[in-house]
C-alpha cells in the first residue's frame, strides 16, 4: 500500500472513534485500487509498445524477398536505364528532323496554294489580253501599212505585248509550282512517320521513367537491409517480452486480489473487535496494537521508498528508451543516403579507372605503340642494319592466362636469333637501342603535336661505343634530322672522330681562352 500511514493516539477505546479504524482500512483498500489502476495503465502502455514493435518487425519481414532481391533489381533497372537512354537521343534527333520537314511541308503547301491562285489569275488575264490582241487580225485593214499605226488598234497592240510578258511569267509560275509540288510529294511520306516516332519517343520516356522508379524503389529496399536483420533478431525477443508481460500482469493481478481479500478480512476483523471491545478497557491491547501499527508503518514506509525508487528507475529507463528511439528515427534516411553515396562512389571509381593507366592511358599507349615501333626500327635499320629489331609490348600474360596492362621493350637480335629485354643488353648495344628509342619518341611526339621544331640538343652518350659504332651513331643522328625535318643538332662529344663528322664545331676551351 502506498498511502501515507496515519498516527493514532494511545488511550481507551472509548476515546478512539470506530471511524478511525475503518478509515484506515478504507484508505488501504482505495490505495490498493489506485495501484491496480496505475499498474493496468503501465501494462497497457508496455503492451501497446511491444505490439507496435512486433507489427513493424513483421511488416519488414514481409518484405524479405523484395529486400534480398533489391541488388538484382537495382542492376536490372540500371541496365534498362542505359538501354532506354541509348534509344532516346537518336529518336529525338529523328523527330526534330521530321518536325523541321513538317514545317517545310506546311510552308510548301501554303506556297502551292498561293501559286495556284496567282496562276489562275494570270491565266484569266492572259486570255483577256489574247482576246484583245486578236482584234488586230480581225479588222478589214489587216495587212495594210496603216495597220501598224492605226490609233484605234493601240489598245490591241498593247494587249498583245502584255500577253507575251504574261505568258512568260505564267510559264515561270508553272515551273515553280511543279518544283514545289515535287518537293512536297517527297516530304509527305516522311512527315507521315512523325506520329509513329512521337509514340515511340513517348514509349521510351515511359519505359525510362518506369526504370528510374524501379531503380529508386530498389535503392530504398536495399537501404532497408539492416532493418531486415534487426527485425529477424528482434521479432522473437519482442514476442517473448509480450509473453513475459502477460505473465507479469497475471502475477500482479493475483497479488492485488490477494491483498484486497486480506484487507477486506482485516476490515471485518476490526469491525468485530470494535463490537467486542465497545465497553471494555483495552489500554494494554491498544498499546500492543500501536506497537504493531508502528512496525507496520515502518514496513510500509520502507516499501513506499522502494516503490518510489523503482518508479524513478522506470522513468529514467523510459527517457533513455525515448532518446534511443529519437536517435534511431533518422537511421533509414541515413542508410538510404549511404547507399546512394556508395553507388556514386562506384561510378566515380569506374570513371577514374577509365581515365587511369588501364583506361585512356593504356589506349593511348596501344595507339602509339605501332607507330613508335616503326620509327625506332626505321632508325635502327638506316644506321645499324637489320640485326636489331625493337618490339613494344603493352600487355603481359599472367600465370592464369589473363592479360594485364604493362609496358616492356624487347629487342630481337637477328645474328643470335634471340629476344632480350633492353635492360639486360650490353653497354654499347643498350646505347644504340636507348638512343633510337629516345629519338623515336621525340619524332612521334613532334609529329602528333603539330608544332615544328628546327633544332635538337643532346649530351655525350657515345662513350661505351667503339670507333666504328660511333660513326654509325653519327649516321643515326643525321637520319633523325632527315626524318624529323630538323635543320641542325647541337651535341657534346669528347671523341675526335665524331667531332670531325660534325658540320661545325664550337670549341668551348678556345672560347674560354
Amino acid at each position: 500500500m502506498r498511502d501515507k500511514p496515519r498516527r493514532f493516539r494511545r488511550g481507551r477505546i472509548a476515546r478512539t472513534p470506530k471511524a478511525s479504524f475503518r478509515g484506515l482500512s478504507d484508505a488501504a483498500l482505495q490505495a490498493n485500487a489506485n495501484d491496480a489502476k496505475a499498474h493496468d495503465q503501465r501494462f497497457a502502455q508496455r503492451r501497446k509498445t511491444l505490439s507496435e514493435t512486433v507489427s513493424k518487425h513483421e511488416a519488414t519481414l514481409g518484405q524479405r524477398d523484395a529486400i534480398n532481391g533489391a541488388a538484382a533489381a537495382r542492376d536490372d533497372a540500371q541496365v534498362r536505364i542505359g538501354r532506354e537512354e541509348a534509344k532516346l537521343e537518336p529518336l529525338q534527333a529523328v523527330i526534330a528532323d521530321l518536325e523541321q520537314k513538317q514545317l517545310s511541308l506546311t510552308s510548301l503547301t501554303s506556297g502551292l496554294k498561293g501559286l495556284e491562285s496567282d496562276g489562275t489569275s494570270k491565266l484569266t488575264l492572259l486570255r483577256s489580253l489574247d482576246a484583245q490582241a486578236g482584234v488586230i487580225a480581225q479588222v478589214p485593214c489587216s495587212g495594210h501599212e496603216m495597220h501598224a499605226t492605226c490609233p484605234l488598234l493601240t489598245q490591241a497592240r498593247e494587249a498583245g505585248a502584255k500577253a507575251s510578258e504574261h505568258r512568260v511569267s505564267l510559264e515561270s509560275l508553272r515551273e515553280r509550282f511543279r518544283m514545289q509540288r515535287a518537293e512536297a510529294d517527297l516530304l509527305g511520306p516522311q512527315v507521315q512517320q512523325l506520329p509513329a516516332k512521337r509514340e515511340a519517343l513517348k514509349a521510351v520516356n515511359d519505359s525510362l521513367k518506369k526504370a528510374r522508379q524501379d531503380l529508386q524503389n530498389a535503392l530504398d529496399l536495399a537501404a532497408r537491409k539492416p532493418l531486415l536483420d534487426a527485425a529477424t533478431e528482434g521479432l522473437p525477443t519482442a514476442r517473448n517480452d509480450l509473453q513475459t508481460l502477460d505473465a507479469e500482469e497475471s502475477d500482479a493481478r493475483q497479488r492485488r486480489e490477494t491483498e484486497t481479500a486480506r484487507l477486506t478480512l482485516q476490515l471485518q476483523e476490526v469491525d468485530a473487535e470494535l463490537a467486542r471491545l465497545a465497553a471494555v478497557d483495552v489500554t494494554a491491547t491498544i498499546e500492543d496494537i500501536d506497537r504493531q501499527l508502528t512496525t507496520g508503518r515502518e514496513a510500509v514506509t520502507a516499501a513506499d521508498a522502494q516503490i518510489e525508487a523503482l518508479i524513478r528507475a522506470q522513468a529514467t529507463r523510459q527517457a533513455e528508451r525515448d532518446a534511443l528511439e529519437k536517435d534511431l528515427s533518422g537511421f533509414d534516411a541515413t542508410q538510404s543516403r549511404a547507399g546512394r553515396i556508395s553507388d556514386e562512389i562506384v561510378r566515380w571509381k569506374l570513371l577514374a579507372k577509365g581515365l587511369g593507366s588501364e583506361g585512356v592511358i593504356a589506349l593511348t599507349i596501344d595507339d602509339a605503340g605501332p607507330a613508335l615501333t616503326q620509327m625506332v626500327n626505321d632508325l635502327l635499320l638506316a644506321c645499324y642494319g637489320s640485326r636489331f629489331t625493337v618490339e613494344i609490348r603493352t600487355q603481359r600474360e599472367l600465370s592464369s592466362g589473363e592479360l594485364r596492362e604493362g609496358f616492356e621493350i624487347l629487342v630481337h637480335d637477328a645474328d643470335n636469333d634471340s629476344i632480350k629485354a633492353v635492360t639486360v643488353m650490353s653497354g654499347g648495344q643498350k646505347v644504340w637501342i636507348n638512343e633510337c628509342l629516345t629519338r623515336g619518341i621525340a619524332l612521334y611526339l613532334a609529329g602528333n603535336a603539330g608544332q615544328p621544331y628546327q633544332t635538337l640538343f643532346s649530351d655525350e652518350s657515345d662513350g661505351p661505343l667503339d670507333p666504328e659504332r660511333k660513326l654509325q651513331f653519327m649516321r643515326m643522328k643525321r637520319e633523325v634530322l632527315k626524318q624529323g625535318g630538323y635543320q641542325r643538332e647541337f651535341f657534346i662529344s669528347q671523341t675526335p672522330d665524331l667531332v670531325a663528322e660534325a658540320d661545325a664545331v664550337i670549341d668551348v676551351e678556345a672560347l674560354a681562352v
